[in-house]
């Protein structure tokens, strides 16, 4: 479930857990409660399961890098 009152880490709050530099790491976006028009693209995941540890994979590309793990899988037609 989204929500315009959800809160994203930011990545100065990202950077002490993580040892690298934060221009690969993925900002987290968060739907707008301002007027007008918006666009939200879900990316068909769940939430991530709660695990020992997440960090960021060697295959990076630079500002996308997803936190991992990340969660499963949407499977079409559940809620």
């Amino acid at each position: 479930m989204y929500s315009s009152e959800d809160k994203a880490e930011t990545l100065e709050e990202m950077a002490p857990k993580h040892p690298i530099p934060m221009y690969w790491v993925r900002q987290e976006k968060i739907v707008s409660a301002k007027a007008g028009m918006h666009r939200f693209v879900w990316n068909v995941r769940w939430p991530a399961s709660k695990s020992l540890g997440h960090g960021f994979p060697i295959s990076a590309i630079v500002h996308d890098t997803p936190l991992e793990p990340q969660g499963a899988w949407g499977i079409a037609g559940t809620v």
